[in-house]
């Protein structure tokens, strides 16, 4: 199913493509491919306190210019998430940029219809991943604390695990993306903000009044929607790249997947990129008190962003992660 819908995607963009490899049926571990993930997943949260997340690119007496260095958070990422993989330096050519982080469109009143749309447009998903997709980010958006969001992870693996809807090349990005949510619960639950406004403090404390870090706060929802754009978005991306390669591989399937497996690895490190940038971006807009300018800048940011994506460019502006603040006097 996943491998048509690929095809299909691939040629609809002009790429050569040819049908990937199954591995069979009934070969392949699920509880063993949810363990490998959710490790990948936990080690690519773990190394964001020791990255350099942003830096001031100007500066007067009562507004700095502060970049979200995405290609640092994408890099890491990128890295370490090769490590579970083979055959993935076509991919590494070039950074992942994860969706801007100060869309509008994921406000409270229309958050849930905005996600369900990012999913629903995205064509490397059949329609039962789509529906497992939404499903699962309508439970972890809703939620009031982390711990409840572990049981709902592990009703999905096993829902997963035992559909008799999904084929076995199905399975894997959901399980994938259930391992993510894990991983980024865990991190979250475990202080992982608190440790990226750590690492923020060391960077910016010297450019402001230190009081003013310790009203930083963040949005669950906001975090949770660059998790799943940046999976969607990174899914995106690796399929293209696997399918012109061919040579992506997943060595806990035991086989080269080609497109499938450039969609596993893109939305590993889509995930993973989107939300510390997400959780930066949050504590930088309210440590601050941002400028109208960034209200003004967004749009053009999400089109360069839907051509990033489409591959009309390889390139991303870095100014759509750049947040003009004012500093109190």
């Amino acid at each position: 199913m996943f491998n048509n819908q690929l095809i299909e995607c691939c040629h609809s963009f002009q790429f050569s493509c040819e049908p990937t490899e199954d591995t069979g049926p009934g070969t392949i571990d699920y509880d063993q491919v949810s363990e490998e993930f959710d490790d990948m997943f936990r080690g690519a949260f773990g190394i964001t306190e020791s990255l350099q997340l942003a830096s001031i690119v100007d500066q007067t007496k009562n507004q700095l210019m502060v970049r979200i260095e995405v290609e640092n958070i994408s890099k890491a990422a990128e890295e370490h998430i090769a490590g579970y993989f083979k055959d993935v330096s076509e991919f590494n050519r070039r950074p992942f940029y994860p969706a801007p982080p100060f869309s509008s469109r994921f406000s409270d009143e229309n958050f849930m219809q905005t996600m369900d749309n990012v999913i629903d447009t995205t064509r490397i998903f059949n329609d039962v991943q789509k529906m497992y997709i939404k499903a699962l980010s309508r439970d972890i958006a809703g939620l009031e604390n982390y711990v409840d969001g572990f049981e709902i992870v592990n009703a999905f693996r096993n829902q997963i695990n035992h559909s008799k809807e999904l084929e076995e090349h199905d399975k894997i990005l959901l399980l994938e993306f259930a391992s993510g949510t894990n991983a980024l619960l865990e991190f979250m639950d475990n202080d992982g903000a608190i440790a990226v406004q750590r690492s923020l403090q060391e960077m910016l404390g010297s450019s402001i009044p230190i009081g003013r870090i310790m009203g930083c706060s963040v949005n669950w929802r906001s975090v949770w929607a660059g998790a799943v754009v940046g999976f969607v978005g990174g899914a995106v991306r690796g399929a293209f790249v696997g399918a012109i390669t061919g040579t992506f591989t997943v060595p806990i399937l035991g086989t080269a997947i080609g497109g499938v497996g450039g969609a596993v690895f893109g939305g590993a490190v889509g995930f993973a990129g989107g939300a510390v940038t997400s959780v930066a971006a949050n504590l930088l807009t309210t440590c601050f008190r941002p400028n109208n300018v960034l209200k003004q800048t967004y749009p053009s940011c999400e089109e360069a962003w839907e051509d990033y994506l489409t591959y009309r460019t390889n390139s991303f502006p870095s100014d759509c992660f750049t947040v003009p603040v004012l500093i109190p006097m």
